[in-house]
Protein backbone atom coordinates (compact mmCIF):
# COMPACT_ATOMS: atom_id res chain seq x y z
CA UNK A 1 0.00 0.00 0.00
CA UNK A 2 2.86 2.48 0.50
CA UNK A 3 4.64 1.91 -2.68
CA UNK A 4 1.16 2.20 -4.60
CA UNK A 5 -1.15 4.48 -2.55
CA UNK A 6 -3.61 1.60 -3.24
CA UNK A 7 -4.97 -1.32 -1.14
CA UNK A 8 -3.93 -5.45 -1.95
CA UNK A 9 -7.27 -5.56 -4.06
CA UNK A 10 -6.52 -2.58 -6.32
CA UNK A 11 -2.93 -2.98 -6.95
CA UNK A 12 -3.38 -6.56 -7.19
CA UNK A 13 -0.57 -7.87 -4.15
CA UNK A 14 -3.27 -10.12 -1.98
CA UNK A 15 0.34 -12.07 -0.78
CA UNK A 16 4.50 -11.06 -0.29
CA UNK A 17 6.14 -10.86 -3.61
CA UNK A 18 3.37 -11.48 -5.80
CA UNK A 19 3.82 -8.74 -9.00
CA UNK A 20 2.49 -5.26 -8.18
CA UNK A 21 0.40 -4.19 -10.90
CA UNK A 22 2.43 -2.82 -13.79
CA UNK A 23 -0.13 0.03 -14.96
CA UNK A 24 0.35 1.12 -11.20
CA UNK A 25 2.99 4.11 -10.54
CA UNK A 26 4.97 3.42 -7.28
CA UNK A 27 5.92 6.41 -4.77
CA UNK A 28 9.99 6.09 -5.25
CA UNK A 29 8.93 7.08 -9.20
CA UNK A 30 7.00 9.38 -8.42
CA UNK A 31 9.79 11.25 -6.11
CA UNK A 32 12.68 10.19 -8.66
CA UNK A 33 10.32 11.69 -11.40
CA UNK A 34 10.24 15.22 -9.71
CA UNK A 35 13.70 15.34 -9.88
CA UNK A 36 14.37 13.30 -6.03
CA UNK A 37 17.76 11.18 -5.26
CA UNK A 38 16.06 8.15 -4.62
CA UNK A 39 17.16 5.80 -1.77
CA UNK A 40 16.20 1.99 -0.60
CA UNK A 41 17.51 0.28 2.12
CA UNK A 42 16.78 -3.07 3.82
CA UNK A 43 13.59 -5.39 3.47
CA UNK A 44 12.39 -5.74 0.22
CA UNK A 45 9.06 -7.72 0.56
CA UNK A 46 8.01 -7.09 -3.25
CA UNK A 47 8.23 -8.63 -6.55
CA UNK A 48 11.54 -7.63 -8.77
CA UNK A 49 14.39 -5.49 -7.00
CA UNK A 50 14.18 -1.63 -5.46
CA UNK A 51 16.22 -0.58 -8.42
CA UNK A 52 13.53 -1.61 -11.11
CA UNK A 53 10.96 0.31 -9.13
CA UNK A 54 12.56 3.84 -9.18
CA UNK A 55 15.19 3.76 -6.68
CA UNK A 56 18.50 5.69 -7.67
CA UNK A 57 20.65 3.96 -5.28
CA UNK A 58 19.82 0.16 -3.25
CA UNK A 59 21.65 -1.14 0.01
CA UNK A 60 21.50 -4.03 1.85
CA UNK A 61 18.66 -5.07 0.48
CA UNK A 62 17.18 -8.37 2.54
CA UNK A 63 14.82 -10.33 0.57
CA UNK A 64 12.17 -13.05 2.15
CA UNK A 65 13.08 -15.58 0.03
CA UNK A 66 16.46 -15.36 1.19
CA UNK A 67 17.91 -14.31 -2.31
CA UNK A 68 21.46 -13.82 -2.59
CA UNK A 69 22.18 -10.65 -1.22
CA UNK A 70 22.48 -11.58 2.07
CA UNK A 71 22.28 -14.60 4.50
CA UNK A 72 20.33 -14.28 7.69
CA UNK A 73 19.84 -16.04 10.62
CA UNK A 74 17.29 -14.12 12.43
CA UNK A 75 18.48 -10.31 12.51
CA UNK A 76 21.47 -11.10 11.82
CA UNK A 77 23.18 -10.32 8.31
CA UNK A 78 25.92 -10.97 5.92
CA UNK A 79 25.99 -8.46 2.91
CA UNK A 80 28.42 -8.89 0.13
CA UNK A 81 29.57 -5.38 -0.89
CA UNK A 82 32.54 -3.88 -2.91
CA UNK A 83 34.76 -2.98 0.07
CA UNK A 84 34.11 -6.36 1.10
CA UNK A 85 31.26 -8.26 3.58
CA UNK A 86 29.65 -6.41 6.31
CA UNK A 87 27.70 -8.64 9.18
CA UNK A 88 26.19 -7.56 11.85
CA UNK A 89 22.28 -6.79 13.21
CA UNK A 90 20.30 -5.43 10.40
CA UNK A 91 19.08 -2.82 12.30
CA UNK A 92 23.00 -1.40 12.61
CA UNK A 93 23.79 -2.41 8.94
CA UNK A 94 20.78 -0.67 7.44
CA UNK A 95 21.12 2.52 9.65
CA UNK A 96 24.42 2.45 8.83
CA UNK A 97 23.80 2.70 5.05
CA UNK A 98 21.06 4.84 5.39
CA UNK A 99 23.40 7.69 7.06
CA UNK A 100 25.89 6.35 4.38
CA UNK A 101 23.79 7.18 1.58
CA UNK A 102 22.35 10.23 2.87
CA UNK A 103 26.08 11.59 3.44
CA UNK A 104 26.41 11.08 -0.40
CA UNK A 105 23.26 12.48 -1.81
CA UNK A 106 23.39 15.31 -3.97
CA UNK A 107 23.56 18.35 -2.26
CA UNK A 108 21.67 20.31 -5.39
CA UNK A 109 18.26 18.33 -5.09
CA UNK A 110 16.40 17.14 -2.85
CA UNK A 111 16.22 13.68 -1.66
CA UNK A 112 13.96 10.49 -0.88
CA UNK A 113 14.92 7.55 1.17
CA UNK A 114 13.09 4.49 2.25
CA UNK A 115 14.75 2.69 5.21
CA UNK A 116 12.64 -0.75 5.83
CA UNK A 117 13.80 -2.52 9.22
CA UNK A 118 13.37 -6.13 9.89
CA UNK A 119 12.81 -5.14 13.59
CA UNK A 120 11.16 -5.61 16.14
CA UNK A 121 9.76 -8.76 13.99
CA UNK A 122 10.55 -12.04 15.73
CA UNK A 123 12.74 -13.82 16.55
CA UNK A 124 13.59 -10.49 18.66
CA UNK A 125 17.00 -11.00 18.64
CA UNK A 126 18.94 -8.12 19.82
CA UNK A 127 22.76 -7.37 20.50
CA UNK A 128 24.08 -6.32 24.40
CA UNK A 129 23.36 -4.41 26.30
CA UNK A 130 20.22 -3.95 24.98
CA UNK A 131 19.12 -7.96 25.34
CA UNK A 132 19.75 -7.70 28.97
CA UNK A 133 17.67 -4.62 29.69
CA UNK A 134 14.71 -5.95 30.98
CA UNK A 135 14.83 -9.04 33.94
CA UNK A 136 11.96 -10.90 32.58
CA UNK A 137 10.70 -11.63 36.21
CA UNK A 138 9.63 -8.03 36.34
CA UNK A 139 7.76 -8.15 33.13
CA UNK A 140 3.92 -7.32 33.89
CA UNK A 141 1.51 -10.15 31.68
CA UNK A 142 -0.96 -8.17 29.21
CA UNK A 143 -4.44 -8.41 31.03
CA UNK A 144 -5.27 -10.61 28.13
CA UNK A 145 -2.81 -13.88 28.88
CA UNK A 146 -4.13 -16.97 27.93
CA UNK A 147 -2.13 -20.18 28.00
CA UNK A 148 -3.68 -21.13 24.63
CA UNK A 149 -5.88 -19.47 21.63
CA UNK A 150 -9.59 -19.82 22.40
CA UNK A 151 -10.47 -21.10 19.05
CA UNK A 152 -8.32 -22.05 16.00
CA UNK A 153 -7.74 -18.47 13.79
CA UNK A 154 -6.05 -20.73 11.16
CA UNK A 155 -2.52 -19.83 11.40
CA UNK A 156 -1.94 -21.71 14.96
CA UNK A 157 1.98 -22.38 13.80
CA UNK A 158 3.37 -19.78 12.31
CA UNK A 159 6.62 -17.51 12.63
CA UNK A 160 6.23 -16.16 16.57
CA UNK A 161 3.64 -19.21 17.43
CA UNK A 162 6.42 -21.33 17.19
CA UNK A 163 8.65 -19.33 19.12
CA UNK A 164 7.72 -20.53 22.76
CA UNK A 165 5.36 -23.74 23.51
CA UNK A 166 1.77 -24.76 24.16
CA UNK A 167 0.63 -24.10 26.12
CA UNK A 168 2.11 -20.50 27.22
CA UNK A 169 3.56 -20.44 30.30
CA UNK A 170 3.56 -17.70 32.15
CA UNK A 171 7.45 -17.21 32.96
CA UNK A 172 7.90 -17.91 28.81
CA UNK A 173 5.63 -14.74 27.90
CA UNK A 174 7.48 -13.11 30.74
CA UNK A 175 10.62 -14.13 28.73
CA UNK A 176 9.40 -13.26 25.11
CA UNK A 177 8.19 -9.70 26.53
CA UNK A 178 11.58 -8.75 27.69
CA UNK A 179 12.97 -10.01 24.20
CA UNK A 180 10.16 -7.74 22.63
CA UNK A 181 10.99 -5.02 24.76
CA UNK A 182 14.41 -5.34 24.31
CA UNK A 183 14.76 -5.07 20.42
CA UNK A 184 12.78 -1.99 20.64
CA UNK A 185 14.95 -0.63 22.39
CA UNK A 186 17.88 -1.21 20.02
CA UNK A 187 15.19 -0.10 17.26
CA UNK A 188 14.73 3.33 18.84
CA UNK A 189 18.88 3.51 19.66
CA UNK A 190 19.64 3.35 15.86
CA UNK A 191 16.25 5.40 14.78
CA UNK A 192 17.53 7.89 16.96
CA UNK A 193 21.49 7.77 15.72
CA UNK A 194 19.39 8.72 12.50
CA UNK A 195 17.31 11.44 13.76
CA UNK A 196 20.35 13.00 15.16
CA UNK A 197 22.20 12.90 11.85
CA UNK A 198 19.56 15.17 10.52
CA UNK A 199 19.14 17.41 12.65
Amino acid sequence: EILTGRQSFANQVPWFGMPINPELTLLPRCFQDAGYHTIHVGKWHNDGHPRDKGYTVTRRVAYLDNRNDYNTYGHLMRFAEPGGEVEGHATELFTDAALEELGRAPADRPWFCYLSYTAPHDPHDSPEPFASLYDPAQMPLLPNFMPEHPFDNGDMLIRDELLETWPREQAAMRRYRARYYAIISHLDHHLGRLLGQLR
